[in-house]
């Protein structure tokens, strides 16, 4: 209530739409694994900031403020986000919230909100921090993680040095087929502590580890020791949502919690069927009821467990604590539990274990803490901090080996398991691990790896999500190539090249995103990037310079089934190149009407012709086209007749002349419009280009009150691709107008002034039904 009366303060003499994060630059930042000075910081360094961060966002949006705001959150992890192993200055990291806020903002339509974390060598100065900061908020970026080092060069004018700029991405990296010849060491009979050992995947990875070593574990969980009838033991295995319903009904008929009755129930069932599991495979495991967030309770339970087994060898921190809402809906007290299992279990193990003759420390966490996830703000948190511990344990430890694994999400057991959890992976196409899979990662890391403090397991459609294109020329393995046609298919002659390519209603974004009359139907720009790279395909050069482009008719979904269309380029005397994209129609029922009717058609320039580089734009600034103010864009809703998803919706705002209209519009990355496996190789700028044709389709709607789609194109010339989250300025002038349609022109730049795109004339038609204001 304090924090909230004191932001109510401060946004009544004025709106603050910029919030900066520096609390580990405070005089008593954390900078030690000590669990007495952690604990009386914890409020001031995560607590708070999670607070103000939740109620400056609800102000925010409120104010309809978010396109004017910014979130830079500042640390000091040594320049390098504690990567190198390095000692920080202190360990506090509040990077995977602004993570999942910028999800969470992109998620409710906030795309351009610039939300970073930036992290500064302890060698720069204050003033070379601002300077960097800065910096990032004066140039847009797709970069969400920042490391700022020590210059290389010398002072600018004002005395200081500009600080060298790094940015932080995933490298893949597979366990090489050939192992070494002497695996790390693991003490065979060992004693290993296990958190969140009781059930899930934690159990599951920790059985298989104990049996190809003879481990002894010892499971520590928040739930107390099972204590279970053998008449419950018996009703479990023989219908488990029978007993469900029993323990619901009589919870609600003593006047407790059907739902908390049944949670503790289901915890105490998983644990003994652990235990079960460990006595059948031959394990020596016992569990212990201890918060691992409590310094005082995991310190009591390891010293029982030494005076037993002696030394402890290892530690596994798979505890955790997370449920699924959005960011203004967080209960304190429930991210107070979150944030105390991952965080402050992880420094009281560390502490705990001092004496110990560890060989081995490692944390589960979780690729919300590594890339953000909608609804886990405060899991994002905890798991990302949790690593950055980790990382800064490589320093204090240097002969213990520790990791952390960003585990993807695993499909046989887990979080991911529950229904609700699932559902909102699925509506986010991921696809699940096997669990197979998972343990294979965790045991070939553990026995042969250990070399990197954070290990990311994922695959690549999601890691193309949050890496788009690769920054590192050394990890960039992939071949330039032709991402929506199949080189395999083609049929290629010195003057024919043919393929195929299946579009799918259900799966494919860029249709299931792009509707008119309620059905998918194929975006204009996305067949003339499979009629260019199929041209492309021809003539092994980059066909950029599109003479025309017409579409004969709409290929439009009336079912859910998928549509293969054939794309075809012939090579003319005269050095153009003819593309056409072709399919069969056929009725509801599958028979065929017509094959190899043509639906679009491009004709592009001569390759030779096809070189020159479009020059910069020498039309004079957004600012002089239009006396006009700007207006925000407002998307259709999913049931108009005419409705671009969110993959599509780039055009943040725009001006409206008496014949000319200029847009602002927020790039994003190929991978959200054609996913991970098609992320790079295009040859146009799909979502941005149609951003543009939305523009129009605005226009016309307040200009003529009409609903129109583009049928023609003449003289298109691409230029570079804009970068992800890069800032483009588009300019259309009315050509005319008539009663089929009016015709525009348009120019696409970018924040630097490159022509990203320039059409001479784009033709659009009328469509019949009425049109919405």
């Amino acid at each position: 209530e304090s924090i909230e009366a004191s932001l109510d303060v401060l946004w009544k003499k004025q709106e603050t739409p910029h919030l900066f994060l520096t609390m580990a630059f405070d005089d008593n930042a954390a900078q030690a694994l000590k669990s007495a000075e952690w604990n009386g910081r914890r409020s001031a360094a995560l607590e708070v900031p999670f607070r103000v961060c939740q109620l400056w966002m609800q102000r925010m949006i409120a104010a309809n403020m978010m396109d004017e705001a910014s979130v830079i959150a500042v640390t000091r992890l040594g320049g390098d986000f504690g990567f190198s192993g390095q000692r920080v200055q202190s360990f506090e990291a509040i990077g995977g919230l602004i993570k999942a806020m910028l999800i969470e903002s992109w998620m409710r339509g906030f795309r351009t909100t610039p939300m970073k974390v930036v992290d500064a060598s302890a060698k720069l100065t204050s003033g070379q921090i601002v300077a960097g900061v800065l910096r990032e908020l004066a140039v847009p970026s797709y970069d969400m993680e920042i490391a700022l080092e020590t210059p290389t060069f010398g002072p600018t004018t004002s005395g200081s040095s500009v600080p060298v700029r790094k940015t932080v991405q995933a490298v893949p990296s597979p366990m090489p087929e050939k192992r070494p010849q002497k695996p790390n060491q693991i003490t065979r009979g060992g004693t290993w502590i296990v958190t969140g050992g009781g059930r899930g995947i934690t159990a599951a990875i920790s059985q298989e580890f104990a049996v190809r070593h003879g481990l002894k574990l010892r499971l520590l969980g928040t739930a107390p020791a099972p204590q279970l009838s053998a008449a419950v033991i018996l009703e479990a295995e023989r219908d488990m949502a029978a007993l469900r319903r029993r323990i619901m009904q009589q919870a609600a008929s003593e006047g407790q919690s059907p739902i908390e009755s049944w949670r503790r129930m289901e915890k105490a069932i998983e644990i003994h069927r652990t235990l079960a599991d460990c006595a059948a495979r031959g394990i020596d495991a016992r569990y212990y009821c201890c918060d691992v967030g409590e310094f005082a309770e995991v310190s009591a339970v390891l010293s029982d467990i030494r005076r037993v087994d002696g030394t402890i060898h290892g530690v596994v921190h798979g505890a955790g604590f997370g449920q699924d809402s959005r960011f203004d809906r967080k209960r304190p007290d429930k991210v107070r539990q979150c944030l105390k299992a991952k965080i402050d279990g992880t420094v009281a193990l560390m502490e705990a274990t001092m004496a110990d003759q560890l060989e081995w420390f490692v944390a589960f966490g979780s690729i919300s803490g590594r890339f953000g996830a909608n609804g886990h703000t405060d899991y994002s948190l905890a798991n990302d901090m949790m690593a950055k511990i980790v990382d800064g344990y490589r320093a204090a430890r240097p002969t213990t080996r520790s990791v952390t694994f960003h585990w993807h999400a695993w499909g046989d057991i887990g979080m991911a398991t529950k229904p609700e959890a699932r559902l909102a992976l699925e509506m986010i196409d991921m696809r699940f691990m096997p669990a197979a899979e998972g343990m294979d990662h965790f045991l070939n890391e553990l026995e042969y790896g250990g070399d990197e403090s954070e290990v990311l397991i994922t695959d690549e459609e999601y890691f193309r999500k949050f890496f788009p294109a690769d920054r590192l020329s050394s990890s960039d393995s992939r071949p330039v190539g032709y991402p929506l046609v199949s080189l395999k298919a083609a049929e290629k002659s010195r003057t024919r090249c043919v393929t195929q390519v299946t579009l799918n209603p259900v799966t494919d974004a860029f249709l299931t995103q792009h509707r008119v009359g309620g059905r998918p139907v194929l975006p204009f720009v996305v067949a003339i990037e499979m009629m260019a790279e199929t041209a492309s395909v021809l003539t092994n050069v980059a066909m950029k310079n599109c003479l025309s482009a017409t579409a004969r008719q709409a290929i439009r979904f009336a079912t859910d089934d998928p549509i293969a269309v054939v794309l075809e380029a012939s090579l003319q005397e005269n050095g153009q190149v003819v593309a056409r994209l072709l399919a069969d129609v056929r009725r509801r029922d599958g028979r065929l009407v017509e094959e190899g009717r043509e639906y679009f058609r491009a004709v592009f320039a001569s390759p030779s012709s096809d070189t020159h580089a479009i020059p910069k734009s020498t039309a004079s600034g957004v600012r002089d086209a239009s006396r006009a103010s700007w207006e925000k864009v407002r998307y259709a809703e999913p049931d108009a007749h005419v409705w671009h998803g969110p993959v599509f919706q780039e055009l943040r705002k725009y001006k409206l002349g008496e014949q000319q209209i200029v847009g602002r519009i927020a790039a994003s990355a190929a991978v959200q419009l054609f996913g991970g496996e098609r992320a790079t190789g295009f040859l146009s700028p799909s979502s941005t280009f149609d951003a543009c044709l939305y523009l129009i389709g605005l226009a016309n709607v307040r200009m003529y009150r009409k609903l129109s789609l583009p049928v023609e194109f003449l003289g298109v010339q691409f230029g570079r691709l804009p970068d992800p989250g890069e800032p483009c300025d588009v300019r259309t002038t009315l050509v005319r107008v008539d009663d089929r349609g009016a015709t525009w022109s348009f120019e696409l730049t970018g924040q630097n002034g490159d022509v990203l795109l320039q059409v001479g004339s784009c033709r659009t038609g009328w469509l019949s039904e009425p049109a919405v204001t």
